[in-house]
């Protein structure tokens, strides 16, 4: 990761990070109440959020609470929100009278798989900006808080609509990780959640080929079957292929013949991204699966606890 920060007029200061996964997943961790919090503020403080609404003429009320105790009243109103491009909202304090009131723009753009983020706050005159950098450190807060965002960002999974994203930072080369992902002997040494074992696995590793694997159940001795086509073949960079329900022999069976729920999908979409940076890689996975099907939580559980299967496998081979 990298960060700059610069000075484009004498009444606005510029904070910018270039973060380590896709805009969508930055935005979202931006934006949803149980993510924002638990990384908001410069080190040292903690958020609790009083009412979020974000859209154009929502608010955002929040205290922020120092390391001393003291507690910050904050109020956001939101102008602008682009999903996933951009915010423009006022900041003050628990007033929009505030005559510390600024107003700030955030902008998530796409550098090839990963964000580029920048904060404009603009304040009414040049002497506003120095005080509160003076006085209360923002420029160097904003440095911390969006550093806070980059940790939170390595470890996190983000449910939307109809997707779930899961980014998981290892301590491996990402074309370990890769080949831990589409060579079959790599593969069925981690996947699945705890209690499970990949005992078979044949993979096809091009576009249009195919994907077929069981999962085996220590406590109850049942396999579940499942496969997939690739769509996507781009070592050591990316994967996508789709995900179904199957038989031993590989034929598509529905969600419901397994006992899934009818809002479960047929089949779902999986995108795999690998991101390297400075030895370590960032896994951002996504699924398809919408809001309504209860077997999502589930699927996130799962997801997490084959991660940290993987990452233990991987610890062994580096």
């Amino acid at each position: 990761m990298t960060q700059s920060h610069t000075h484009t007029s004498d009444r606005e200061m510029v904070v910018s990070r270039l973060l380590d996964a896709p805009r969508d997943l930055v935005f979202q961790a931006w934006v949803q109440p149980d993510h924002v919090v638990q990384w908001w503020g410069p080190n040292g403080f903690s958020t609790t959020t009083r009412e979020i609404d974000v859209r154009p003429g929502g608010v955002w009320r929040y205290v922020m609470h120092g390391p001393d105790g003291t507690d910050y009243p904050n109020r956001i109103d939101f102008r602008e929100v682009v999903e996933p491009e951009r915010l423009v909202y006022d900041h003050s304090g628990d007033s929009p009278e505030d005559p510390l009131r600024f107003e700030t723009t955030v902008t998530f753009e796409d550098k090839a798989g990963k964000t580029l983020l920048t904060m404009r706050a603009l304040f009414e005159t040049a002497a506003l900006r120095d005080q509160v950098m003076r006085e209360h450190g923002a420029e160097e807060g904003g440095r911390q808080h969006l550093a806070r965002l980059a940790v939170h960002l390595e470890n996190t999974a983000i449910a939307t609509d109809d997707e779930l994203i899961i980014a998981r930072t290892f301590n491996a080369p990402r074309e370990l990780v890769f080949k831990c992902w589409t060579e079959p002997e790599h593969f069925m040494r981690w996947w699945g959640p705890n209690g499970f074992d990949a005992p078979s696995c044949t993979i096809d590793l091009r576009v249009g080929g195919s994907i077929l694997f069981n999962m085996r159940s220590s406590e109850y001795g049942m396999d579940i079957w499942a496969g997939g086509v690739f769509q996507v073949v781009d070592p050591p960079a990316r994967i996508v292929l789709t995900d179904y329900f199957a038989d031993e022999a590989g034929n598509k069976l529905s969600p419901t013949s397994v006992g899934m729920s009818e809002a479960f999908p047929e089949e779902a979409l999986v995108t795999v991204d690998f991101v390297e940076h400075e030895g370590k890689t960032t896994l951002v996975m996504r699924q398809t699966i919408p809001a309504i099907a209860p077997e999502r939580e589930g699927a996130t559980a799962g997801w997490s606890e084959s991660f940290d299967k993987l990452d233990a496998y991987l610890a062994s081979q580096v």
